[in-house]
């Protein structure tokens, strides 16, 4: 059955849109500790690629909350991560790092895909399965 776009969101549609605030909200900030400390410049481009992906979704995910008059969680933020820390990680980490955690978003996405009910919720989680395949090497 399709979903009526003006019904409200289903449990498990809040759940996943939710859940991907915080995750977004996270990645943007571990991300931005990255760039700030990144060395070699073809990493650079991937992490501001994974920052514009990361930034993206969280803007759809707030759009989606907002549209059905949820309330937006509350995410980490600036406060949250101080990019004149001293580095802690190589550049092979920080890739190393964006495949595992596209692995993830693919998995959880993926799942969440086969349960969204709304079209708007389904063409973000289409999108948002799409995007990270450029971080997976095999």
């Amino acid at each position: 059955m399709q979903g009526d776009l003006n019904s409200r969101l289903t449990s498990s549609e809040i759940s996943v849109i939710w859940s991907s605030c915080q995750n977004n909200s996270l990645s943007i900030c571990v991300l931005q500790y990255f760039l700030a400390n990144v060395d070699d410049d073809d990493v650079k481009s991937v992490l501001e690629f994974a920052l514009d992906i990361s930034q993206n979704n969280l803007n759809i995910s707030k759009s989606i909350l907002e549209k059905d008059h949820r309330q937006i969680p509350v995410a980490f933020t600036n406060e949250d991560v101080n990019p004149t820390a001293p580095r802690l990680y190589s550049d092979a980490f920080y890739l190393y790092y964006l495949k595992n955690m596209a692995k993830v978003g693919l998995s959880i996405y993926g799942v969440a895909l086969a349960t969204a009910a709304q079209s708007d919720v389904r063409n973000f989680l289409s999108q948002a399965i799409q995007l990270p395949q450029t971080f997976i090497i095999k």
